[in-house]
């Protein structure tokens, strides 16, 4: 019996996955931190690179780069928890689940629409 994959975590939550798998490039089979953690392998490589041919902004590349992966991720998460709350509120909200549902704070809710004959 298989077991269901655990989700990565992010390099910042574990520093060690950094060094579990290693894959450089981004594919579409990837989770969105497994990505990300890709980009990160990549951009270290890059670093180091960098380094050794004696490129002098190899420190301004590698932060950069670094805080841009950690911007990617921090909104990534925000949007997530964010949909997530709206959701929740959204099907908690009576006046969503019942279009008639009357409020005092929406008085307009109160009256029925009339209805006109249609001539033929």
């Amino acid at each position: 019996m298989e077991s269901p994959e655990l989700p990565v975590k992010f390099w910042l939550q574990d520093p060690s996955v950094l060094l579990c798998e290693w894959s450089l490039l981004p594919n579409k089979s990837m989770m969105n931190n497994e990505i990300l953690n890709s980009m990160t392998r990549l951009v270290i490589i890059v670093t180091i690179i960098l380094f050794f041919s004696r490129i002098g902004e190899w420190l301004i590349f590698f932060l950069c780069a670094i805080f841009f992966i950690i911007l990617a991720w921090y909104f990534q998460n925000n949007i997530i928890r964010d949909s997530e709350i709206v959701n929740k509120e959204y099907l908690r909200c009576p006046s969503r689940s019942n279009p008639d549902h009357k409020t005092p704070e929406k008085p307009k809710m109160n009256i029925k629409p009339r209805r006109y004959p249609t001539s033929r």
